[in-house]
């Protein structure tokens, strides 16, 4: 009896946890395919690739780079990737300078293009060129498009003069970024307070790393 009685409770013994695992079986290998999906989640995160670090490419502009006989009133340049500015009200100007700046875009949210609406009445056979300098950038990484510079004229040619040179500070020695370099006309109107009383013929900038300019005109 004694012996019936051990036999008997160490085969319920055993028994009791297997009879468990039959009965708990969907359950069992429901956890099982959660703790599988959940470790391949983990394995399986994407990196997000390589850091984009190329600038904005120049598709096309509307009229050309480098157009004669310019009588609109809008200009686009079109980019292959979305563009916005960073910097622009510090680095942009107008060679010769106009008495009204001109409308840029985009303003509020990136795009394609960006856009020069002209504002003011435009001199006869005269180049213009429109600065940039860094402040065109994707609108992911910030990767600026260096040195944008559209060229346009009224005539029927585009002036190829230039005057190249190198700002210098005389007590501090390293002349500060973007600083503005003037051109006037030196004839019976020129005298020492021009620079007070009238608009320079062109206009420049220096770059933001090195003070050298280049003036054409």
């Amino acid at each position: 009896m004694n012996y019936k009685v051990r036999f008997f409770v160490i085969v319920k013994t055993v028994c009791k946890p297997y009879s468990w695992a039959v009965r708990n079986y969907p359950l069992l290998i429901a956890s099982c395919i959660v703790l599988v999906l959940a470790a391949c989640a983990k394995r399986g995160t994407p990196s997000g690739g390589e850091k984009d670090t190329s600038p904005p490419v120049i598709v096309k502009a509307d009229p050309p780079l480098g157009s004669t006989n310019f009588k609109g009133e809008r200009i686009r340049i079109y980019f292959d990737e979305y563009i916005k500015f960073k910097g622009v009200e510090e680095q942009f100007l107008v060679s010769p300078p106009m008495n009204t700046r001109p409308i840029l875009s985009p303003q509020l949210s990136p795009s394609k293009y960006l856009e020069i609406e002209l504002r003011d009445t435009l001199l006869p056979n005269t180049t213009y060129s429109f600065y940039f300098g860094n402040s065109v950038v994707d609108n992911n990484e910030e990767n600026p498009y260096p040195y944008l510079n559209y060229v346009m004229a009224t005539g029927d040619r585009i002036d190829s003069l230039n005057l190249k040179g190198m700002v210098k500070d005389a007590r501090l020695r390293k002349a500060e970024a973007f600083i503005n370099v003037v051109l006037y006309p030196n004839d019976s109107t020129y005298n020492d307070s021009i620079i007070y009383n009238s608009t320079p013929r062109y206009l420049t900038s220096t770059l933001d790393s090195l003070p050298t300019f280049d003036l054409s005109f």
